[in-house]
């Protein structure tokens, strides 16, 4: 059952029957099962973000086994619980466990330390963004780690294969270089495929400057500042909550390799380092008119509205005037809100096999990133593969943007 359960969790086979048998398996055997091999058992479930049919009784049953076992294996019990975490199932008993400081330092003293650190600093991030309920003990600050720092493996093997260097070079002629950002890494942790700036009149803004927390919507502004509590999450050079990974690899917030169920260290890339400069901003570079509603994710800016420019979309080259060099900007006038949006570019091997269903840790991110006011617009690869050159790929773009109702 074990080789069943890997082979189904390496080639991201979302059958039905398959998985429910593997979670009946589950139900009758736990007690009799090792934490190690429940491990195994249990990453289908998440690697596909399927809840089993019969998860009602199994969810429970194997927190009542983490709780007498976990602390025989504790590294298999801090997989198990991501896989519960990523399903959206929070076992609190189990998580007083694994943040005691007996269990931490068990696991921190491990060969696996480094890598356990970074799982455990994702458990306590989703904590404060989803189970807020959690009243038991977090992770001690002397643990929290960056999560994810380093590039996942399949997407390394697979980069010549990914639709992220066509959308780069769309948005690099449809809206400027200064006006997105490709890998950037957010508080906590998570690495995004694009971020740009947006007005709620759908102007795309330069990233020349980070908006001031004070000028966030409450909500959004407390999670980030929760976020930017962990101390290595947090702003580490001029004031800015964003860093910039190198520009020549691709990261995402994954589990470890999709060949494996248990803890698993990424390839090697570079900690990010470099923050966002602070010089004045430029003028908007392009125009997507999108309407109003009542919801506002996006944090607010401290110093008003940037100019800009309608433009029919999308335009052979980038024809808005910048500011040349030696030219002044009187920088934003007013209260103009930013949108801050996430452009997802999901590649196929994101989701289950023959599905439009995220695998697990893709599907968390967004919602994480959703809970924290970025608007994520995702890129399904099934759209992308039906773009014929740049031009049809500024316009697909275009359109994906003048979408968003802020």
């Amino acid at each position: 059952m074990a080789l069943i359960a890997k082979y189904v969790a390496r080639h991201r086979l979302r059958e039905p029957q398959l998985l429910d048998s593997i979670a009946d398996f589950l139900l009758k055997r736990t007690e009799q099962l090792d934490s190690k091999l429940i491990q195994k058992l249990v990453f289908p479930f998440s690697r596909m973000n399927y809840r089993p049919s019969n998860h009602s009784e199994l969810f429970p049953k194997l927190e009542a086994v983490l709780e007498q076992k976990g602390a025989a294996s504790p590294l298999a019990t801090v997989n198990i619980l991501m896989s519960l975490f990523q399903l959206r199932h929070f076992p609190s008993d189990v998580l007083r466990q694994v943040f005691s400081p007996v269990f931490l330092a068990t696991v921190t003293s491990s060969p696996h330390a480094q890598i356990v650190r970074r799982y455990l600093s994702l458990l306590d991030a989703a904590v404060a963004l989803e189970f807020q309920a959690y009243s038991g003990p977090r992770l001690d600050p002397r643990y929290r780690v960056r999560m994810f720092d380093r590039a996942l493996t399949a997407d390394e093997a697979n980069r010549k294969y990914s639709y992220k260097g066509l959308v780069a070079e769309a948005l690099r002629q449809l809206v400027g270089e200064e006006c997105y950002r490709q890998d950037e890494v957010l508080s906590p942790g998570y690495c995004t495929d694009f971020l740009l700036w947006m007005s709620r009149a759908g102007s795309v803004l330069p990233l020349s400057r980070a908006p001031s927390t004070s000028a966030q919507r409450p909500s959004v502004a407390s999670l980030t500042s929760d976020m930017q509590n962990f101390s290595p999450f947090g702003v580490e050079l001029g004031g800015s909550p964003y860093s910039s990974p190198p520009a020549d690899f691709y990261k995402e917030p994954s589990l470890g390799s999709p060949a494996s169920s248990t803890l698993s260290s990424t390839s090697d890339c570079s900690p990010c380092a470099a923050a966002a400069t602070t010089t004045a901003a430029a003028p908007t570079r392009f125009h997507f008119p999108v309407r109003d509603t009542e919801t506002e994710l996006g944090p607010q800016a401290e110093e008003g509205q940037l100019a800009s420019t309608p433009l029919n979309c999308p335009p052979a080259s980038p024809c808005l005037h910048s500011p040349l060099k030696g030219e002044s900007y009187d920088g934003p006038q007013g209260g103009e809100e930013i949108q801050r949006v996430v452009l997802s570019v999901n590649d196929k091997w994101h989701y289950s096999q023959n599905t439009d269903i995220l695998v697990g840790s893709r599907a968390m991110r967004n919602r994480h990133l959703q809970m924290l006011g970025y608007w994520v617009v995702q890129l399904p690869y099934t759209e992308l593969e039906k773009v014929s050159g740049i031009e049809e790929a500024k316009q697909y773009l275009c359109q994906k943007l003048r979408e968003l109702r802020f």
